[in-house]
């Protein structure tokens, strides 16, 4: 998942925000390539909610390098991202959807393990 952010809330350790930009899954059936990709367009926004994997790794902006990061470093993150109007990548977890019946979902629960930090060098 990657895009733009507002709108963040905090509950417990859970992070609620709107993400505007693209879903998407990759699958390896049998384990093995070629992958199967299903991308979604979220460029009219959608609804997440999150909360931090342990561990987590914050990455550079072209996903090349990365830091592990302590509890609280997600949400500090997408802080900033939201403030300075920067796209956030995530990898997730388990992730929970719900799908709506006008074409619309609503990432319910997912455990983030690596976000971009454009502060990251």
């Amino acid at each position: 998942m990657e895009g733009t952010l507002t709108n963040i809330t905090v509950t417990g350790d859970r992070i609620q925000f709107q993400l505007t930009g693209r879903f998407w899954m990759e699958q390896f059936p049998d384990g093995r390539p070629p992958r199967q990709l299903i991308e979604v367009d979220c460029k009219r926004g959608v609804s997440a909610t999150v909360s931090q994997a342990e561990p987590f790794f914050a990455m550079t902006s072209d996903w090349h390098g990365g830091a592990i990061r302590q509890k609280g470093a997600l949400l500090k993150i997408l802080k900033a991202a939201a403030e300075h109007g920067r796209v956030v990548r995530f990898q997730m977890l388990q992730p929970k959807l719900e799908f709506g019946r006008d074409g619309s979902f609503t990432l319910t629960d997912a455990a983030v393990i690596r976000a971009t930090d454009a502060d990251l060098r």
